[in-house]
Formats: C-alpha cells, structure tokens, sequence
C-alpha cells in the first residue's frame, strides 16, 4: 500500500510540473500571436486608408512604437500624422485630436520585451546591439512596413524586424515582421 502511495505521488508530481510548464508555454504562444495581431491589424488601418478624427486631407501612416529603454512591457498604437515613420506622440493623453498616441498596450504582468533584433543593408543587428526605441509604420498603399530607430542624428531605417517576447520562466516567443509585410510566429531561439 505504501509503494502504490509513493508510486502515485511521484506521478502526479511529474503531471503537475508538466501541466505547469505546458500553460506557461501556451500563455506565452498565446501573448506573441496578440502582438502579431495587433501589427497585422495596424497594417490593415494603414492600408485601408482609416482616419481617426484628425483635420488632416491625407490618410495618416498607422504604426507600433516601442521603447524597451523606457519600459519592456508595453507599447504604443499610433497614427503617424506627418507620415515621417517616427512615432511623436505623447503617451499621457493618448486618444487626444492631434495627439499621435492612439493606445498604449501592456503586456501581461510578469512578460516582457526580451529584444529586437533588425536587418539593415549592412547586416544583422543582434539583441546585444542595444535597439531601445523602435517604430513600425505602415503607410497606405503599400502593405510593407517601414521599420526605424530614433537616433539624435534621424533615424536608421531596417528591413527584417524580430521582437522576442519572455516569459517569467524565462523562454521566449518570436515575432518576425518580413521587409514584404508578412508576419510570423515560432519560438524565440535567439541566434
């Protein structure tokens, strides 16, 4: 009888720690494919040629803004109104007529924006090569993006874009915005 116990035990040990890191795993598949969401359907307001209230003639650029330097756990929708494909907005009034901050959107609580990785004409921009701010527009017609880095001096313009997402437990998710417009989920192994 005390062998069964013990042998039960030990089951259910191993099921609970599995069910554990299966939901972890799927919270976090779950978290990226939102963030992917939320670029396609910036692509599609682009595309469209949505208007959000503004005195403008012109259909505004739409876009995502991060800036992991400030804060790894969200980021900013906004309508680029000057259509200059860097995000100008202030977060504190988002919403506002005029105001290029549309939303701010916030991660899950203990989830966070590991890196982003960037293509540029020279090569590839790793993780440890510091992309704190970042913006990806879309401007109509055109259905690809354009991706940036603020810099004291402009802006650096990017082909391929990858953002990793991480997990408390510490794995990653992946999304990778192609130079066409396409937007992929896997996991994030970090080359």
């Amino acid at each position: 009888m005390v062998i069964v116990a013990i042998i039960f035990s030990m089951i259910a040990a191993v099921v609970l720690y599995n069910v554990r890191q299966y939901s972890n795993n799927v919270s976090l598949e779950s978290l990226t494919q939102d963030v992917a969401l939320a670029i396609r359907n910036v692509q599609v307001e682009a595309v469209s040629g949505r208007y959000v209230g503004t005195p403008f003639d012109v259909a505004p650029s739409y876009g995502l803004y991060f800036d992991l330097s400030e804060d790894n756990t969200s980021f900013v929708h906004f309508a680029d109104f000057n259509n200059n494909t860097i995000y100008d907005g202030d977060e504190g009034s988002c919403g506002a007529v005029s105001n290029e901050c549309l939303e701010v959107l916030t991660l899950q609580e203990g989830y966070t924006f590991d890196c982003i990785k960037a293509s540029t004409d020279e090569g590839d921009l790793g993780c440890g090569a510091t992309i704190d701010t970042y913006a990806i527009t879309f401007t109509r017609p055109d259905s690809y993006p354009t991706a940036s880095n603020s810099k004291v001096d402009g802006y650096e313009v990017y082909s391929d874009t990858k953002i990793f997402i991480k997990n408390p437990a510490g794995s990653r998710g992946e999304i990778h915005l192609w130079s066409t417009g396409q937007v992929e989920v896997s996991d994030g192994a970090v080359e």
